[in-house]
């Protein structure tokens, strides 16, 4: 017993033990149990953070969740101060407001409800009774009326046709007019009686149609005629006020200014335009930029997160390593306990045996005390040591974790800035727009106005003469008329004097009358009175003809012509007063020709004459001062309006102009005139280059002519095969290029225009690199020169240049007849410019002064310069190599060596300088590359200021990249043909000239000269890179590739589908040195084997499965786009490396073969890496040794990120380290910190400098943002290493670094090579990668690259990481989480729709035994169509069938058997909307119709009484080919409408077998789209979609749940895109062939009965989910770009055989869906090809 007590304790200990090593043992992973995990570090998450405390009133809770979420003001705009307290939708909106946050007016409203104000429509009265808009707007002061059905007019004035009423008139309305169902009859429209018109000959306005008869012209021909009618009587007023206008010289003149003003405006507003659209332009760009930053920043939280994952997964370790111990702890006194009951039935067996078992245990207990567990106590010493060293770092975690929380509120701090900024600049924006929309608005007013002013300008210049010479003619008519009234008042007074004699002479001449009548001998008097009367006569016809001659249209003309006319007969009255006094005295004998001539008459005629004439000359002078003189005031007063409108103009003007002014662009101003010169380029560039290139083409062409006499003749040659090739190459890729920019315009569609952009790009990159290879010198005759065409980014020569070149002096001519050489005056000469136009800025540039070479380079205001000692050679090309970094620079200078073929007795010269500025700082704006010589337009600093250079020059190097002059802006009298390219001898043994280069872009395709059983490639390489494609073989199936991944060599085949295995080498290749790689691959068996040796030592030894080695062909370095977009492998990246002496069986010489980014001759210095790309936990370090520290050092390096936070730099913590603190540039040195006062976190290249002089400190960041402190003497211990990016503890950075520098003792200034780093983890050399998303005008929710998590804000303002819940494991209880909203859709209750979906129909498979015999249906049915299928049975043949169908709005019974038919009808329609009961019936041969109980049809068939069919029965349409040979009239479609009560024999039937297209029958409208009504429903879109690189697809929903699936295709291969909702979530998953990635976007709220736009956008491996206004990406992997599928897209759900891992729910999705477009396509749902369950693809219940 004490033994058994004694193993118990040991076991004890032993649990205990393993409780501890658990995690150490095989099998007991610290992972396990992850959902037990996940809640202990959820419960600890919840009791760090509590977020349940409610919302105040006003408030909602923004970003809701378990522990997120912040209390903010509710966004109703003023309109309502309550909202919901989860989604913060506005309640009771108020001020004639709608709207989830009171955003819109309410119908019947018009203005801005965001800024306040909605009025009431005058649509055509604001009282509500006459308010007839269903909305409304302001246009340039008219209002414009969105009218109800029924009311037409610009403000709903008049009632549509088809409606009478008066809606003018207060409560009075439009009606539909009562005149039956006819089309051609119609109403009035105020009194509503009904008018017939077959003949159309009433007085509406119709319209002719097809037929030829009459149709009612719509309301849209009457509004134009109501238009037209009131346009042309303004235009007859217009005209009669010009007719009557007169213009003044001063009204003129105005006139003549205020056109002038107009243009003037209308040419400032066209300037004033094109500014905006800049700015417009400008501002996007900005607002990209701002959001890349977001997204940048994010990356900070990225890492704060990742702290977080390893305390969970450490806890996580420590509860599995506990819960073991425990099971174990259970296990051992589980054994103890058994022990012990074989111990107590041990003491009950009998004596007889015990003794010998009693020995046999005591001899196993003493062998179990003879064990030594002494092993085993120092491995559990051990790993208690580990266990406390693991406690240490779960401490250090916690820290780092307190840190990020402080970390967390300092970038919620900058985002609330940064979005502070971003609603400024969006109110800018807005601004600009409005004042842009108003300039637009006013400008066309003034041109409707100026065009209006030019027409009446010229009529008023035909009138003016006119106008003038009327107003002298009435001024000259008055006068008269004055002088006439005079004349006839006192002719008034004579004749009234001589009436009254002639009254008292009247006795005297009827006294004398019996004497005249006997007065014969006096006819002379009467015959002078008649000749007298024909010349008053006469008179009269004159004054007649004059009055007829008259101008009808002038008065004036009128009163003139009258007055001549009443001064003749003034005349003839004076003449008959003559003629009567001379008859007076004749008077006895003249009595009877008086009489005869009626002289009171006369006279009495003439008076009322003279009466008009007064009336008419007062109408004459009433005229004058009512009409004609108001007129000319009237136009005066035009003028002067006109005048006041341009001064106004004028000052609007001005204003723009000064807000314009005021928009600040400094900050963005480079990128966006980057962006300007690329657009304006882009059109002409490729012409540009071929015309610039062409003289090269010649060149090089006639260069053959002037090598026969040259030496080294084959060199030149070989230069001149390589320049051809190259040539050759370019012009093969410029036409593609130039197709591509002629095509640009016409792409369609938008989402295509990226793709074709980067290919043009591409295409152009490929034309100025195959320029750049052209490394042929260009001779210079003292007059010309070339504009290089500059690096494309000229940050990366800010802190450091390397330029190589070569140069000659031209010979000098041999003179004098003893041929001695007379050297010619030597003369300073020009080399090259790189800097400014304006020379007052930075620039680097060289001369020769006294034939030496000096480099001259200027650094702000600091002009520094660095001299040889030697004169440039004339007879061969000397080698020069110019390196600055920061102030220190070097220049190398090295002489060929004819005889020993390599460069020789180099001398380098180096200065170190001193300074604040650093930075060679170039515009891309204004700067230039001049080489040889420049322009007349320039003028060079004083310092290179010298004659242009004569002689040869050729360009090899610019900061690793190959330069050439042959790839120029510009040439300057360059003459080719005249001036020949210089021969350069290249030294043939020198370092690198017999490899080839390979830039990083290309591939080399080596041709299989025999193809053997046995494949071996052979190559010597030195790579810069550790990830790159070697080799590449493809023949048919079988394709396979040989990487570099990581610095390790990977075998990989079968690279096509998902890919085998891939065979990796266990040690890293070494990149410092050159390395032999020797490929083989032979046949063993079945099986290939493949062996990878370097050097002498195999690295790769195995078997593989490949069906085919007899390659023809293989690709070296890389592998073609069209290739590497096929290949399922992360690596596809081109080698960046100096290759030689290639083998395939034999030697193979690459320029003779086909290559791309491949060129002869690799320098050293084409291999140096600057740059590396930190991930957020990788560190680099590089050799410390000399370092000057802490004496007098200098440290220099660049950096880019988002970051807010991070470890930059580190010598030794607490003496020297830099890092980003809330994005400022920290440095702690020695006790002391220095902090720049910018922030420097915006993702874009910066320059910081560390430097000590004596006891000051300097920080410099960009040579913008310096500080400086004093340090004491300290001596901290050296340190071998310096690391970037972290050090061994922390490594947080994610960005770039580039360009270090460390000052070392006894060592020339030069940047830092990481290729000789002596630590790097998970660091990617001579690269800088910065994923961007696609554009986003606002983020939510940004995700960071790769990740799979979203950040968010909680309420504290702290960040923490919301996982996806992607369960992988099926709910199959689940139920569906139905919107709790009032407005659900109401159905009525057991009915079903039919007719939405084609062959819409259910399917029930079972019959009863008695079918065949006797049948009774009974169904409800509510329809209006005219015809369609209700319910159907048959046999196969069809020849046997049963059959309810709707032929003509009448109900049909059929059925046949053995091809009898009996077919019954009923006698009435009954398609009118309302439910009917259908009872149809067979027993044995006899039918029987029932319509509602009452209306009985039967018949009968002479037949066998038995019906055989089989199932199913169909209730509605058909399946495809059913139906067809039972009845030539048998309906094809199902019926439209709804059934209910479908009985069998007086019993309900069951559910359906299966449903296709069938859903519950609504009450209520419907709208356009398709209806998902139950689980199940689903449809097949189309069925071999293809999704491919780029895809786009946009739809908008209205859901009934918040769980569904909505999109989903997938192929075989395991490519698939799949999107659906799970609990209000929305989720886009994809997969290209290299693994699942998604993203997720939560919406406010999807059961809102709102619809809501969802948008999928995929460009490679980028995808974006968009949710209304939520938005979020992900970028996937980047070794597939394409989702190849070729497969059914399923929408709204899955078919049960259709498996996937991914989804969390295969719940199908419930609700509406419309407007479907794919690929910018619309896609219609009613095309679907197969429609399964509850779906309508025509019609959607409305809400």
């Amino acid at each position: 017993m004490p033994v058994c007590n004694l193993w118990t304790r040991r076991l004890k200990v032993l649990a205990v033990l393993l409780s501890i090593l658990g995690p150490c043992f095989g099998g007991m992973r610290a992972m396990e149990k992850p959902r037990k995990v996940s809640r202990t570090a959820e419960n600890i998450l919840r009791n760090r953070v509590n977020c349940r405390t409610k919302c105040n009133v006003g408030y909602y809770r923004e970003n809701p969740g378990s522990y997120l979420g912040r209390c903010v003001p509710c966004r109703c705009h003023g309109h309502s101060n309550t909202c919901e307290a989860r989604t913060g939708k506005c309640i009771s909106c108020q001020h004639n407001t709608e709207g989830d946050r009171c955003e819109r007016c309410q119908p019947g409203f018009f203005g801005s409800a965001t800024r306040g104000v909605c009025r009431p429509c005058a649509c055509p009265h604001t009282q509500p009774t006459n308010n007839f808009a269903t909305q409304c707007d302001e246009v340039n002061g008219a209002m414009r009326c969105s009218c109800k059905p029924g009311y037409n007019g610009t403000k709903c004035e008049r009632c549509a046709a088809g409606y009478f009423g008066n809606p003018m008139e207060i409560g009075n309305q439009c009606r539909r007019c009562q005149c039956g169902n006819s089309e051609t009859t119609s109403c009035d429209p105020l009194t509503g009686q009904c008018n017939s018109c077959p003949d159309c000959n009433n007085e509406e306005h119709k319209d002719t149609s097809s037929d030829g008869k009459c149709d009612i012209c719509d309301s849209c021909v009457e509004t134009l005629l109501l238009d037209l009618r009131k346009m042309d009587s303004d235009i007859q007023k217009i005209k009669l006020q010009l007719q009557n206008a007169n213009i003044s010289a001063d009204a003129r003149l105005k006139m003549d200014n205020l056109e002038k003003a107009i243009k003037r405006t209308e040419s400032d507003l066209d300037a004033y335009r094109s500014i905006v659209n800049t700015q417009v332009k400008q501002t996007d760009n900005l607002e990209n930029d701002n959001l890349n930053l977001i997204q940048d920043i994010n990356a900070l939280e990225e890492k704060a997160e990742k702290n977080l994952r390893s305390t969970q997964q450490l806890l996580t370790s420590v509860d599995v390593t506990t819960q073991r111990a425990r099971d174990l702890l259970t296990n051992v006194e589980g054994v103890a306990s058994n022990i012990s009951d074989l111990i107590k039935k041990l003491k009950s067996i009998g004596s007889g045996g015990t003794a010998q078992n009693m020995t046999e245990v005591e001899r196993m207990l003493n062998e179990m005390r003879g064990l030594n567990f002494d092993e085993e106590k120092k491995v559990a010493d051990r790993e208690k040591t580990e266990s406390e060293l693991l406690l240490d770092r779960i401490k250090n975690i916690q820290k780092n974790i307190n840190e990020n929380k402080m970390l967390a509120t300092d970038i919620k701090d900058a985002l609330s800035s940064y979005l502070s900024k971003l609603m400024d600049l969006q109110e800018a924006m807005t601004e600009a727009a409005k004042l842009t929309r108003k300039a637009e608005d006013v400008n066309k007013i003034n041109s409707i106005a100026l065009q209006a002013l030019k027409e009446k300008h010229n009529e008023l210049e035909d009138k003016k003469l006119e106008t003038s010479n009327l107003i002298e003619m009435a001024d000259d008519t008055l006068s008269k008329l004055r002088d006439m009234l005079h004349m006839l008042d006192n002719s008034q007074q004579d004749y009234e004097k001589q009436g009254a004699e002639l009254d008292g002479a009247l006795t005297l001449l009827n006294e004398k009358m019996r004497r005249l009548a006997e007065a014969a001998s006096k006819e002379p008097i009467v015959s002078r009175a008649e000749e007298h009367a024909n010349n008053l006569h006469q008179l009269s016809k004159q004054l007649q003809r004059a009055i007829e001659e008259v101008n009808q249209d002038s008065l004036l003309q009128r009163v003139i012509n009258a007055s001549e006319a009443y001064e003749n007969i003034i005349n003839a009255v004076n003449a008959a007063e003559a003629a009567a006094k001379r008859a007076e005295a004749a008077a006895d004998d003249a009595l009877q020709t008086v009489v005869k001539q009626d002289l009171p008459g006369q006279a009495a005629d003439v008076n009322s004459k003279s009466d008009r004439v007064l009336s008419l000359t007062k109408d004459a002078e009433r005229t004058l001062n009512t009409e004609v003189i108001p007129t000319l005031e009237d136009a005066k007063k035009r003028l002067q309006d006109g005048t006041e409108k341009k001064d106004q103009m004028l000052k609007n003007l001005t204003s723009l102009r000064q807000k314009l002014n005021q928009i600040n662009r400094d900050d963005v101003g480079q990128t966006l005139d980057q962006a300007k010169a690329t657009a304006s380029g882009a059109n002409d560039i490729a012409t540009r280059v071929m015309d610039k290139l062409q003289p090269i083409i010649d060149d090089v062409g006639n260069m053959n002519k002037t090598t026969q006499n040259l030496p080294n003749i084959s060199e030149f040659n070989t230069v001149l095969n390589e320049a051809e090739e190259s040539v050759k190459n370019l012009t093969d890729s410029l036409p593609g290029l130039v197709q591509k920019l002629k095509d640009l315009s016409l792409i369609q569609p938008v989402n295509n225009i990226s793709k074709n952009i980067d290919r043009i790009r591409e295409l152009i990159d490929q034309a100025r690199e195959a320029a750049n290879k052209i490394n042929v010198a260009m001779k210079f005759n003292g007059d010309s020169g070339v504009e290089v065409r500059l690096p494309d980014n000229l940050d990366s020569l800010k802190a450091y240049n390397s330029l190589l070149l070569y140069l000659k002096r031209p010979e000098v001519p041999i003179r004098g007849d003893n041929s001695r050489r007379k050297r010619q005056q030597s003369k300073d000469m020009f080399v090259l410019y790189l800097g400014h136009r304006n020379t007052s800025k930075d620039y680097l540039g060289m001369v020769l002064i006294n034939e030496k070479l000096v480099t001259i380079y200027k650094l702000g205001n600091k002009v520094e310069q660095i001299s040889s000692d030697r004169a440039v050679n004339m007879k061969n090309f000397d080698h020069i190599k110019f390196e600055r970094i920061m102030q220190y620079s070097a220049l190398n200078y090295s002489l060929v060596s004819l005889s020993g073929g390599k460069l020789g007795d180099s001398r380098t010269y180096v200065i170190n300088t001193t300074g604040n500025d650093l930075l060679l700082n170039l515009d891309p704006k204004d700067a230039v590359f001049y080489v040889g010589g420049f322009p007349q337009t320039f003028t060079p600093p004083a310092e290179l200021n010298h004659p242009k250079y004569e002689g040869c020059i050729e360009l090899g190097i610019l900061n690793e990249k190959l330069i050439s002059l042959y790839n120029f802006e510009e040439t300057f009298n360059i003459n080719t043909t005249k001036e020949r390219p210089c021969e350069r001898y290249k030294p043939t043994k020198e370092p690198g000239s017999d490899a080839f280069y390979f830039d990083g872009t290309g591939y080399a395709l080596i041709n299989l000269t025999s193809i053997a059983q046995r494949l071996t490639i052979e190559q010597t390489i030195q790579t810069s890179t550790k990830d790159a494609v070697l080799l590449y073989f493809e023949k048919l199936d079988s394709c396979c590739a040989l990487t570099l991944e990581g610095g390790r060599l990977v075998f990989r085949y079968d690279i096509k589908s998902n890919g085998s295995l891939p065979i990796i080498s266990n040690k890293e290749l070494d990149i410092t040195k050159e390395n032999v790689i020797k490929l083989q691959m032979l046949n063993v068996g079945n099986l290939k084997r493949v062996v990878v040796r370097v050097g002498s030592e195999n690295l790769i030894d195995g078997k593989i499965s490949l069906k085919e080695i007899t390659f023809s062909n293989y690709y070296l370095g890389g592998i073609p786009l069209h290739i590497k977009e096929s290949l399922n492998m992360p690596v596809k990246s081109s080698l960046r490396a100096c290759v030689k002496n290639p083998k395939a069986i034999y030697n193979k010489d690459l320029s003779r073969e086909f290559t791309v980014g491949v060129s002869k001759g690799c320098s050293q210095d084409l291999l140096l890496v600057r740059t590396a790309h930190f991930a957020g936990k990788g560190v680099l370090g590089l050799s410390a040794t000399n370092f000057t520290f802490p004496d007098n050092f200098h440290i220099g390096f660049g950096f880019s990120t988002s970051q807010l936070n991070a470890l930059l730099f580190s010598y030794e913590k607490g003496s020297f380290e830099i890092s980003l603190e809330n994005g400022k540039v920290k440095v702690d040195i020695l006790g002391k910190t220095l902090t720049s006062r910018s922030s420097f976190n915006d993702g874009a290249g910066h320059y910081v400098s560390v430097q000590r002089t004596k006891d000051r400190v300097y920080l410099n960041v960009d040579d913008l943002d310096r500080s400086e402190t004093s340090v004491g003497l300290s001596q901290p211990p050296r340190k071998d290493t310096v690391y970037l990016g972290g050090d061994k503890i922390t490594q947080n950075f994610d960005g770039c670094i580039n360009n270090v520098f460390l000052k070392k003792e006894n060592q020339d200034p030069k940047v830092e090579n990481f290729v000789f780093s002596t630590e790097l983890s998970n660091v990617n050399l001579n690269t800088c990668r910065q994923p961007r998303a696609p554009e986003m005008l606002m983020l939510k929710e940004v995700r960071k690259p790769n990740s799979q998590g979203t950040v968010k804000a909680n309420k504290d303002g702290k960040n923490q990481r919301v996982l996806p819940d992607h369960s992988m494991k099926e709910n199959t209880g689940q139920e569906l989480n139905r919107c709790q909203m009032s407005w659900q859709l109401k159905a009525v209750s057991g009915a079903y729709q039919f007719g939405n979906s084609p062959d819409s129909r259910l399917e029930y498979d079972s019959l009863p035994e008695s079918f065949n015999e006797r049948s009774k249906f009974s169904i409800d049915v509510r329809t209006n169509s005219v015809e369609g299928i209700i319910f159907y049975v048959a046999d196969k043949s069809q020849r046997s069938y049963m059959t309810l169908y709707v032929s003509k709005g009448r109900f049909f019974f059929a059925f046949a058997v053995n091809g009898k038919r009996l077919k019954i009808r009923s006698r009435a329609r009954h398609n009118d909307g309302h439910w009917h009961t259908v009872v149809f019936s067979r027993d044995g041969n006899k039918g029987k119709l029932v319509i509602d109980g009452l209306r009985t049809r039967q018949g009968s068939v002479s037949s066998g009484p038995l019906l055989k069919v089989e199932s199913p029965f169909y209730l509605g349409g058909l399946p495809s080919g059913k139906g067809q040979r039972s009845h030539k009239r048998l309906p094809r479609q199902s019926f439209h409408g709804c059934v209910r009560n479908f009985k069998l024999d007086g019993n309900l039937m069951p559910s359906p077998s299966r449903t296709f297209g069938v859903t519950p029958c609504f009450v209520g409208k419907a709208e356009q789209g398709a209806y998902f009504a139950a689980e199940g429903a689903y449809l097949v879109l189309e069925d071999t979609f293809v999704v491919g690189k780029d895809f786009e697809l946009l739809f908008e929903v209205r859901p009934q749940t918040d769980t569904g699936v909505l999109f989903h295709v997938n192929s075989p291969q395991g490519n698939y895109l799949s999107l659906y909702m799970y609990k209000g979530k929305v989720t886009v998953h994809v997969n290209n062939g290299a693994g699942d990635f998604n993203t997720s976007v939560t919406p406010p709220s999807l059961c809102d009965g709102q619809w809501h736009r969802i948008a999928v956008i995929k460009r490679n491996n980028v995808v974006q989910l968009d949710v209304d206004a939520e938005r979020d990406h992900v970028v996937g992997p980047l070794a597939s770009f394409s989702t190849d599928t070729a497969d059914p897209l399923y929408v709204g759900g899955l078919p049960g055989d259709v498996q996937v891992s991914h989804f969390p729910t295969r719940a199908s999705f419930v609700g509406c869906m419309v407007n479907v477009k794919v690929n910018v396509k619309p896609m219609s749902l009613r095309k679907a090809t197969e429609v399964y369950g509850a779906v309508s693809v025509t019609q959607c219940p409305a809400v």
